[in-house]
């Protein structure tokens, strides 16, 4: 069985538990912290961060490639990543629009969500940042049902685990949602939100941020 190292506070490692719930596919959730420092963390993944992806004693330890191997291997139906070419390099593109254009300004200010303070000329470069973003998005994104087409696809755990708690920062620092910029993603987003495999992610990431900011507090 295929386990899964991280801790529910991360978005990346929400994308990769909603790809394998989505797709079917069995795991095992292991509470890890990442670590620069730990030497047997290290061993798991170089760059010290989650999530951590180990199949049969070996380790993957970026989110795309995680979710890339698990449908390879499993074949889930509908797949997570399409046979037909182009409708495989659309979903991949608009994952790495998610991983490296929205979820890199809004990693400022994800800490907002367990109790930090921003200035308000950082939230300002945030959310000028964001929002660019997202007008790019929407230039390419289908939401036909889904960001890519009929159907649930790796892009759409990676948007979702990403917009959900960007949507949930920016509305706590400027108190207004980001995703209008972008027509239909507020009701692509409202659509996965009802969506079970959505509902229990959520409510792990809820815990956790909760956990982490009463600590913060203590």
């Amino acid at each position: 069985m295929l386990r899964l190292h991280g801790f529910p506070i991360s978005n990346f490692y929400n994308k990769v538990k909603l790809g394998l719930l989505e797709a079917g596919i069995d795991f095992e959730e292991v509470r890890t912290g990442p670590s620069r420092t730990e030497e047997s963390f290290l061993r798991m993944n170089p760059m010290g961060l989650i999530p951590v992806l180990e199949v049969d004693g070996r380790f993957l330890f970026e989110s795309s490639v995680m979710l890339e191997y698990a449908n390879t291997v499993f074949q889930p139906t509908p797949a997570l990543i399409p046979r037909e070419p182009f409708a495989a390099a659309l979903v991949r593109e608009i994952t790495a629009i998610i991983d490296l254009h929205v979820d890199p300004p809004a990693r400022r200010i994800y800490d907002v969500a367990t109790g930090s303070t921003y200035s308000s000329e950082l939230v300002e470069s945030v959310r000028h940042d964001i929002e660019f973003a997202l007008r790019g998005l929407g230039r390419v994104a289908a939401f036909d049902p889904f960001i890519a087409g009929e159907h649930f696809t790796m892009a759409d755990a990676a948007a979702w685990a990403t917009l959900a708690i960007t949507d949930q920062c920016m509305k706590e620092l400027v108190g207004r949602s980001p995703l209008a910029c972008c027509r239909g993603l507020p009701e692509y987003m409202t659509m996965m939100n009802e969506r079970p495999h959505v509902k229990k992610v959520a409510r792990g990431q809820m815990a956790a941020l909760r956990a982490g900011r009463m600590r913060r507090e203590t």
